[in-house]
């Protein structure tokens, strides 16, 4: 078994999208065995913190999304009002087709 010499603290930071920061520290002792479990310990306090800003991102878009659903309605009963001058009536008949050589 290896050990290592004094007491150890792991340290990350997340960065938000906003530039905030949070800092993350686990104080491990001396030995191997601490240093996982402290790694342990962080990559779970991450995890959480990760899992919370999904979820908030998640019940965002579907609420945009609900948004985005009432304007589609509106935006479709407008659409049957109007006449669509962008389109072409195709008076030529089909493209000609290439000669194969």
């Amino acid at each position: 078994s290896s050990d290592l010499t004094g007491s150890m603290e792991l340290r990350a930071e997340f960065c938000n999208r906003d530039g905030t920061k949070r800092p993350f520290r686990v104080p491990c002792t001396g030995s191997c065995a601490a240093l996982v479990r402290g790694l342990e310990q962080l990559k779970s306090e991450v995890s959480l913190v990760l899992s919370e800003l999904v979820e908030q991102e998640r019940t965002s878009a579907q609420g945009l999304h609900c948004e985005g659903d009432e304007n589609e309605a509106e935006d479709d009963d407008e659409d049957e009002d109007t006449i669509d001058l962008g389109k072409k009536d195709s008076t030529n008949g089909p493209s000609a087709k290439r000669k194969r050589r």
